[in-house]
C-alpha cells in the first residue's frame, strides 16, 4: 500500500511538442520543444540563409541579422525557422519579428530548445495581414533580445513542400524594420 502511494506521488513530464495554430485570429503561449520529443523536427536543411536586418531610432538604433532556415522534414514536408542575432553594437532591443506572406492554414509553431541561442519568444500570435489575402504572424519575446544576444530558432511547421519569396519585419529600439526577404509556404 506505502508503494502505491508513493507511486501515485511521482510524476513524469511529459514532451512538450509544436502547438498547432488557428485560421482564426489567436495569441498562444510557446513553451519549447526539442528534437528528442519531436523527432519530425530533424530533417535536411534545404535554406539557410543570413539576412540584415536594421530598425532606425534617434535613441535607440537596433541592427543584426536573422537566420533564415528552411528544412526538409522525412515527410517531404517544410519548417520554417528564424533566429535573431541583435548586434552588440545595437543600443535598443528586439522584441518581435513579424512575418507576411503565408497562406491562410494551420501551422505547428514553437521554438527549439536545443541548439544555439539564449532568448525564447513566449508566444505566436495570427491574423490577416492588411492586404487581405494572407496570414500574417508574430512571434513575441516577454524578456526581449539584448545588443549581443542572440534568440532561439523558433518555427512554423507547414504541409507544404515548396516555398515562396515573403517579407518579415523586426519590432525594437521604439520602431520597426524595412521589409526583409524571407521564405513561406507555396499556397
Amino acid at each position: 500500500m506505502r508503494g502505491m502511494l508513493l507511486l501515485a506521488g511521482i510524476s513524469i513530464a511529459a514532451p512538450v511538442f509544436a502547438i498547432p495554430t488557428s485560421v482564426t485570429p489567436f495569441e498562444i503561449a510557446l513553451p519549447g520543444t526539442s528534437a528528442a520529443a519531436e523527432p519530425g523536427l530533424a530533417g535536411v536543411v534545404v535554406n539557410d540563409t543570413l539576412v540584415p536586418f536594421s530598425v532606425a531610432s534617434a535613441t535607440a538604433p537596433v541592427s543584426g541579422t536573422v537566420q533564415v532556415r528552411t528544412v526538409r522534414g522525412a515527410d517531404g514536408k517544410l519548417s520554417f525557422y528564424w533566429k535573431i542575432n541583435n548586434a552588440a553594437a545595437s543600443k535598443g532591443q528586439v522584441s518581435a519579428l513579424h512575418i507576411s506572406g503565408f497562406p491562410k492554414a494551420v501551422y505547428d509553431a514553437n521554438w527549439r530548445k536545443d541548439g544555439l541561442g539564449s532568448v525564447a519568444p513566449t508566444k505566436v500570435q495570427g491574423g490577416l495581414s492588411s492586404d487581405f489575402k494572407s496570414w500574417l504572424y508574430g512571434f513575441a519575446f516577454g524578456a526581449p533580445i539584448k545588443p549581443g544576444e542572440s534568440s532561439r530558432f523558433f518555427f512554423l511547421r507547414s504541409n507544404a513542400v515548396a516555398a515562396v519569396p515573403s517579407t518579415a519585419r523586426i519590432s525594437g529600439g521604439g520602431g520597426v524594420s524595412a521589409d526583409f526577404a524571407v521564405l513561406a509556404p507555396a499556397g
